[in-house]
């Protein structure tokens, strides 16, 4: 198959289809950190999920102006695990680039998507005593 014809196959799927990685449509609860200059605070914000992969995330925040497209951003989510499980945590913590940003919120106009690709795996946040 050549270039061409590889590139019009794709034209007529959908651009969710050519994702490399499953989506879970999962609303978590997360916290956004976005680490600032010296001398300012850090910017914290609650928000939610939209959807989740192993590699990135879609979520939506009233931080939009703050998070342009390349700005690295922490994210924690807490996994809704009952009872006991193999894990002694259940948060999650992942560094991530935004990649895009989506629409305003229907329902929030000052919520907007945003996009970011982990820059490693997520991993459980492990709590010191």
């Amino acid at each position: 198959m050549t270039f061409q014809e590889s590139h019009e196959s794709e034209q007529g799927m959908c651009f969710a289809d050519r994702r490399k990685n499953h989506r879970l449509p999962v609303r978590l609860d997360i916290v956004v950190r976005l680490r600032s200059d010296p001398g300012r605070p850090e910017t914290i914000e609650e928000a939610y999920t939209l959807n989740v992969s192993s590699r990135d995330m879609y979520f939506e925040s009233t931080l939009a102006d703050r998070l342009q497209v390349g700005v690295i951003a922490e994210v924690e989510m807490e996994l809704p695990v009952r009872g006991s499980t193999i894990f002694g945590e259940r948060t999650l913590a992942a560094r991530g680039r935004v990649v895009r940003l989506g629409a305003e919120s229907a329902e929030e106009p000052n919520r907007r998507g945003v996009a970011i690709v982990f820059e490693s795996l997520p991993a459980f946040r492990v709590a010191v005593d």
